[in-house]
């Protein structure tokens, strides 16, 4: 079996269209791949701008391949994040936001693809 091929981002800022317009792009030329990893701010600086996200985060908009991210601060990140978290605790396979959308609360390690990922 192949080693999963994972595309990292840094700060996504909100802008969804943007990132997942620019994955699927890169994944058409170089792919396909099997997650993708966003490790700086995840979440708009601005209340102005969590409309653009919340498009993806209602279903109006797909998520075109499994997002993983740690940012939790932001606009609209309290407010989101406050209401998955609550009912989970810690949990080390992350908390599902919506299709294809998970927030890797805490650290741990979860399986992807018969490899791991860890974080402390």
């Amino acid at each position: 079996m192949a080693p999963p091929r994972i595309l990292l981002c840094g700060d996504v800022l909100g802008r969804f269209n943007i990132v997942f317009k620019r994955v699927t792009s890169v994944s058409k030329s170089n792919g396909p791949f099997d997650a993708l990893f966003c490790v700086g701010q995840f979440f708009p600086n601005n209340a102005e701008e969590v409309d653009e996200m919340m498009r993806y985060i209602r279903g109006d908009e797909p998520v075109p391949i499994p997002t993983y991210f740690i940012g939790d601060y932001g606009a609209g990140a309290l407010k989101l994040l406050s209401s998955a978290g609550s009912q989970y605790g810690f949990k080390t396979d992350g908390i599902k936001i919506c299709e294809n959308l998970f927030w890797l609360k805490g650290s741990g390690r979860f399986n992807l693809h018969g490899k791991f990922f860890h974080g402390t």
